[in-house]
């Protein structure tokens, strides 16, 4: 359960990273305070993506996101299952 908060937590910083650098944040909001929400952002991209519709600057952090996340999860799981089927 560790390994998976930990793989949320830098899937979101990555995605955070690379949506700050392709559409960076106004001036009245310093990139600081978008770093420290950083576990919020992949959420708001999503939000963003369904009431907006399709844009190509969502989907690129999104697919960082959920490539970061899913592959730790994928193995995470693939090693539960694994020793399981060991036992």
């Amino acid at each position: 359960m560790f390994k998976l908060l930990l793989a949320y937590l830098v899937a979101s910083f990555l995605a955070t990273g690379l949506a700050l650098v392709l559409f960076p944040s106004h001036a009245h909001v310093p990139s600081v305070v978008v770093l420290l929400a950083f576990p919020v952002v992949p959420w708001s991209l999503l939000a963003n993506l369904v009431s907006e519709g399709f844009r190509a600057r969502e989907v690129g952090p999104l697919l960082v996101f959920v490539l970061a996340f899913g592959g730790v999860a994928w193995l995470a799981f693939r090693a539960s299952s694994k020793a399981t089927t060991q036992r």
